[in-house]
């Protein structure tokens, strides 16, 4: 819990210094691609996390990271501030933060749609835009099929579920019996 309000004050202030949509989009596209790198590299981590290394082998590691990836000067210097401050295990729920400040920022809102089959692109197009009317946002719609539906589609915006599906009403007549 500690770890998630230390990553969300780090990805705040990223959401309030880069206010640009695409400088904001590309970090946190490279800070999600470094925690993946964080997660599938035990030697990045081992480094990082012994008292074995110096503060300057452990800065040289980050630099070939960093240099190896390609990425902008300001996941850079988000990443160095990370190492000096002892904070590079938050990197991924750093990622799993900024991704959603970024885009809630950015206007937009994820919504994931379970639909009995699959949607035509007509379809998609037209649930993106009543879903996005009825946010107010921006839709970045997420869709997956599940044949158990029978019909109809349930949506979840944030915590929020909304079924609409025939087994669900049919569940509902099942227990009204």
């Amino acid at each position: 819990m500690k770890d998630t309000l230390i990553a969300r004050r780090y990805a705040a202030a990223c959401v309030e210094t880069h206010t640009d949509r695409a400088l904001l989009s590309r970090l946190t596209e490279e800070v999600a691609a470094l925690a993946l790198l964080w997660r599938e590299c035990r030697d990045w981590r081992n480094v990082e996390g012994s008292p074995a290394f110096s503060a300057e082998e452990k800065g040289a590691a980050l630099d070939a990271v960093l240099t190896a990836v390609k990425v902008s000067p300001q996941t850079r210097r988000l990443l160095e501030l990370m190492k000096v401050n002892g904070r590079m295990g938050l990197l991924p729920a750093l990622a799993e933060e900024l991704a959603a400040l970024a885009f809630a920022a950015m206007g937009k809102v994820k919504v994931d749609v379970v639909s009995a089959i699959q949607l035509s692109d007509a379809d998609r197009a037209s649930l993106v835009k009543r879903l996005s009317a009825f946010t107010g946002k921006e839709a970045v719609v997420e869709v997956s099929v599940d044949p158990a539906l029978i019909g109809g589609v349930v949506t979840r915006i944030g915590s929020v579920v909304y079924d609409g599906s025939v087994k669900n009403q049919l569940d509902g007549l099942r227990a009204q019996r």
